[in-house]
């Protein structure tokens, strides 16, 4: 670990969380923030006390992208011939969280851009300042955003808008990252962090096959024709039931529903 990733295990609400601490330089990623973030995510990985990991930011923005001097050096250092399996520094975080098998979630305030902005669009849960900017500055310094690139036209947000982004170099809002669906919720900026950790402590109250079995269906599911899906989406809850059993108290659940949705009832 590095004093630029701080780590706190909350065992009490089952949530882990990962602040990025390098306010004086907006958060840019360089080696440091690279490898410890990963490190941080490897060692609550396999912690059955941990089922959410919250990412937050210490400082005026949650990223600012790459550093470009790290990046500098780093090039220097590629070979194409030989490292093009390597994956490419920046999307290290964003894959490393795609493939995660807890459940994510992001606080995100200030400048969200490049790098950050892939890894915030990496989370499964993103909570947004409303005034945060979001963006791709790549082009306006002769790139076009590797990885970043693949994460907005995966989100499926409209192609005029991705032009604004990766071509014009515009940044948005959060509140209309929101809008465009590339964030969860947009609230006050000094609400952030406190919405995003309510959220964190409420899923962590799910049953924790729930929860993985639950993100296993979404993402199986992203890519599949509909009734694939609903094929794939039985095989899942097939699986799930060799933990938990979600009809095992039929009767019981539903007196705790008589009067209205009880959100608080939880199965013994």
């Amino acid at each position: 670990m590095t004093e630029k990733i701080q780590l706190d295990k909350r065992y009490d609400e089952q949530v882990a969380v990962i602040t990025l601490n390098r306010p004086e330089k907006h958060n840019a990623f360089d080696g440091d923030i690279l490898d410890g973030y990963i490190a941080a995510l490897d060692e609550v990985r396999d912690d059955d006390r941990i089922q959410i990991v919250l990412t937050q930011a210490n400082g005026p923005s949650f990223a600012s992208g790459m550093d470009l001097h790290y990046l500098r050096d780093f090039r220097a250092s590629y070979r194409p011939l030989y490292d093009w399996g390597r994956m490419k520094t920046p999307a290290r975080m964003s894959v490393a969280l795609l493939d995660y098998p807890k459940v994510t979630v992001a606080a995100v305030h200030g400048y969200c851009l490049g790098g950050g902005f892939s890894l915030m669009m990496a989370h499964d849960v993103v909570v947004i300042a409303d005034d945060a900017q979001i963006g791709m500055p790549e082009v306006l310094r002769g790139s076009f955003g590797q990885g970043v690139t693949a994460q907005i036209i995966k989100e499926g947000i409209p192609r005029k808008k991705a032009v604004l982004l990766q071509l014009l170099g515009r940044n948005l809002t959060g509140a209309e990252a929101e809008r465009l669906g590339l964030a969860t919720l947009s609230v006050p900026r000094e609400d952030v962090q406190a919405e995003a950790h309510r959220i964190a402590v409420e899923l962590g109250t799910r049953n924790p096959s729930v929860l993985a079995h639950a993100k296993i269906a979404m993402n199986l599911d992203e890519n599949l024709p509909r009734v694939h899906a609903m094929w794939s989406d039985d095989m899942v809850a097939a699986r799930m039931r060799m933990s938990v059993d979600p009809l095992g108290d039929v009767d019981g659940y539903l007196k705790s529903q008589k009067g209205g949705t009880n959100k608080d009832y939880v199965r013994k």
